[in-house]
């Protein structure tokens, strides 16, 4: 009698073994995924503030350029 309570326990034993590392393997995926959303939006919100700082720059350039070649056409 004890050795089908030892042998079902071993299964039990095994069966929690496999489940636990399921579920280490689905909690390790779903902080890949928060980590990669994470980064997505870091690298996005990156972009946006370089374009924020490129638009004024441009708009400074072609205001000088506009102005150099009024000044030039002048002469």
């Amino acid at each position: 009698m004890k050795r089908k309570r030892s042998k079902s326990n071993e299964l039990s034993t095994q069966e929690l073994i496999k489940r636990t590392q399921e579920v280490e393997d689905e909690n390790e995926e779903k902080k890949r995924i928060r980590l990669e959303k994470r980064e997505e939006k870091e690298k996005k919100r990156k972009q946006e503030q370089t374009e924020k700082l490129v638009a004024p720059i441009l708009l400074i350039i072609t205001i000088i350029i506009s102005i150099i070649v009024k000044l030039l056409s002048k002469n």
